[in-house]
């Protein structure tokens, strides 16, 4: 565990984080088109990771814009950004911003990638808005209806397109479920590379 800050205040973290000049362990991250992505992919190059929660942060997007204006002024090198975001919403933000210098990787089907990494949120002001906006979906918005097709209302898919707004999305059900098990059973949701083949 280690202590980072936000906006000055403390938030820990889960993992290790690597230590300057150390060799970082390999993963596997879903690149914009879905396939697998990992480290060997970009073999031969200068590997930068900039680390985010969310493209949908003000802060995450300026760290991203930052780095993509700078990419190209260091030598062989290649920006990966990497958050939680769905693949298709990361590459939605990049093309709207013209950011073509840098690499978006999601983490949402490798979610050990955190703790490997030394940076699963585990506590600190993001978690706690995280559990009180869990807890208002839950009252407010989780859907009883018979004739609702998903977990909760209100849904979208794109708002800027205006395309599936007040609508089920199955990725939003999945987080939403996902979120759930992880507050009621902290710890208890292992990796898929955790999980035993059948």
């Amino acid at each position: 565990m280690a202590t980072v800050t936000l906006k000055g205040t403390p938030v820990t973290v889960e993992g290790k984080l690597p230590g300057r000049g150390e060799a970082v362990s390999d993963f596997v991250l879903t690149g914009k088109d879905l396939a697998d992505v990992s480290l060997k992919n970009y073999v031969g190059k200068r590997k930068i990771l900039n680390i985010v929660p969310s493209l949908d942060t003000p802060t995450c997007q300026q760290s991203t814009r930052v780095f993509n204006q700078r990419a190209s002024s260091v030598k062989n090198s290649i920006v990966l950004v990497i958050s939680s975001d769905l693949p298709f919403a990361m590459s939605r933000f990049c093309s709207a911003e013209g950011l073509n210098n840098v690499v978006t990787l999601s983490t949402f089907r490798s979610r050990d990638f955190h703790g490997n990494y030394g940076v699963d949120i585990a506590d600190g002001p993001l978690q706690t808005h995280g559990l009180a906006m869990l807890e208002g979906l839950c009252r407010e918005e989780f859907a009883d209806e018979a004739r609702h097709r998903g977990l909760l209302r209100h849904s979208c898919y794109s708002k800027p397109h205006n395309e599936g707004v007040d609508s089920a999305t199955m990725f939003g059900d999945f987080f939403f479920a996902e979120a759930l098990c992880r507050a009621a059973l902290p710890g208890g949701l292992r990796p898929l590379s955790a999980v035993p083949a059948l």
